[in-house]
């Protein structure tokens, strides 16, 4: 019997590409949630108190946008890397880095959207 797996390249992609449908849709329920003209926070200083805003396109979009073009970026990393890494070696310690930057990057979207909605 042959198991036909993808590659853990492959896998780190669609860790990417589900975290940023999440993400997506925390936008998207952020979009219709906020008035015409909102304003979202997007940075906060040491004391915790939100230092920087911005409108509901860069607000809602910014940090899917980056998340996966970090994750595309990523994904590349075995395929430049000098010595050629096979990573099949590490592919768990490589999807479990895609898993936990997906969930930070996650945590800041829904951070954002939700101090936004206060």
């Amino acid at each position: 019997m042959t198991h036909n797996r993808r590659s853990p390249t492959k896998n780190f992609l669609l860790i990417g590409v589900a975290t940023a449908s999440l993400m997506l849709a925390v936008s998207a329920y952020g979009w219709i949630q906020l008035p015409a003209g909102a304003e979202l926070p997007i940075h906060w200083n040491l004391a915790g108190e939100i230092d920087r805003t911005t409108g509901k396109v860069e607000g809602l979009l910014a940090l899917p946008a980056i998340s996966m073009a970090t994750f595309c970026f990523l994904s590349l990393i075995p395929k430049i890397e000098p010595s050629k890494l096979e990573t099949t070696h590490s592919a768990k310690v490589f999807l479990a880095t895609g898993v936990v930057f997906g969930a930070v990057m996650l945590s800041l979207q829904i951070l954002v959207v939700a101090a936004a909605l206060r």
